[in-house]
């Protein structure tokens, strides 16, 4: 029996997965802005065009031909296009509909008149409940951590936060409470005292790879065990609201993972430090281990074409220009920044 699925997330690996699994005929995922935005490079524009004409309806021979055309002018384009090229040509080559899920109504619709027997969802938006309920088998949610623990969104800066020794990769069925529903299946692996942010998604991704379809399948063929936990639930923070960087409370390890992952999970979307009442943002930020410079937390330092900053326990590195926009380093240069925050 082959199973129709509607997969919302932007993750490579979780789509080209479902796709490939002749039990399942993924027909739809979700719109992202992302790939529908204006941006100054013209070969990331051409990527841009191709989504947009697919996500409008337009002729696919003419979207998978301009598909073609960056493909072979790709090595110009920007990092994001890149890393997501298998995503847009499983898109195009199988003509998957792009759905706007902010669209309720549409959204319940195209479910109820495509007969969907489930949403696979491996992402932080919230679903409304109508709509989660809606397909045969409901909704099915990847969930990175060892629920109940760390409900809520990016479950993994918690666990290398509060210095976990073991964390999981859990699939649960959602209901209109935040990762309360039946756990379907939970692979617990390890966490080590030199893992970050990168290294435990990479474990992620191993395990997503081999448990994925093999869990999805024994959910919807009823032959699984559902899983009974015995710890307390405990929830993540905000998620816009942890995207602030405080220096004079946050450990350079919590900081360093926290930018590096939010853009990883969600284009575009970066960490930011507050610089006379301005939000700076961060694409990236690195460990500086020059000793021979006083550790004053909550301070930050302008150097010739970097910013230090000075957090609870050591000091972190951006680049101006590089490492965040153009007019947030020409700000900083033009304030000669270097106080306390």
């Amino acid at each position: 029996m082959i199973h129709k699925i509607v997969f919302l997330g932007l993750n490579n690996d979780t789509l080209i997965l479902l796709n490939k699994n002749k039990s399942f005929n993924v027909i739809g995922v979700n719109y992202y802005e992302y790939f529908d935005i204006c941006t100054l490079n013209p070969f990331d524009y051409i990527f841009c065009l191709a989504y947009k004409l697919h996500y409008k309806k337009k002729s696919n021979v003419i979207s998978k031909l301009i598909f073609k055309i960056w493909c072979m002018l790709s090595v110009f384009s920007s990092k994001i296009y890149k890393e997501n090229k298998e995503y847009l040509n499983c898109i195009l080559m199988h003509k998957i509909e792009i759905i706007d899920t902010e669209d309720v109504h549409y959204f319940s619709s195209f479910i109820t008149s495509n007969a969907i027997d489930l949403l696979v969802i491996n992402s932080w938006g919230i679903i409304p409940n109508i709509i989660l309920t809606l397909p045969k088998f409901k909704t099915l949610n990847i969930h990175p951590s060892l629920l109940p623990k760390y409900r809520g969104a990016l479950p993994t800066l918690w666990s290398l936060k509060n210095k976990d020794t073991a964390t999981a990769l859990t699939y649960i069925v959602l209901n209109d409470s935040i990762d309360d529903g039946l756990i379907v299946a939970q692979h617990v692996f390890s966490i080590n005292e030199l893992d970050d942010w990168k290294s435990l998604e990479i474990k992620i991704s191993k395990l997503l790879n081999v448990t994925l379809c093999n869990d999805i399948l024994n959910y919807l063929n009823n032959t699984f065990v559902p899983i009974k936990t015995t710890c307390d639930p405990s929830y993540t923070d905000y998620y816009n609201k942890y995207r602030r960087i405080d220096l004079l409370n946050e450990y350079s390890r919590d900081i360093y993972n926290k930018v590096g992952l939010y853009p990883y999970i969600e284009p575009f979307f970066y960490c930011y430090i507050k610089i006379l009442d301005r939000k700076i943002f961060l694409k990236k930020i690195y460990y500086y281990k020059k000793i021979n410079i006083i550790l004053v937390p909550g301070g930050i330092y302008l150097g010739l074409g970097f910013i230090l900053f000075f957090s609870k326990d050591g000091i972190l590195k951006s680049y101006l220009f590089k490492d965040m926009q153009f007019r947030d380093s020409i700000f900083i240069i033009f304030k000669k920044i270097t106080s306390k925050i």
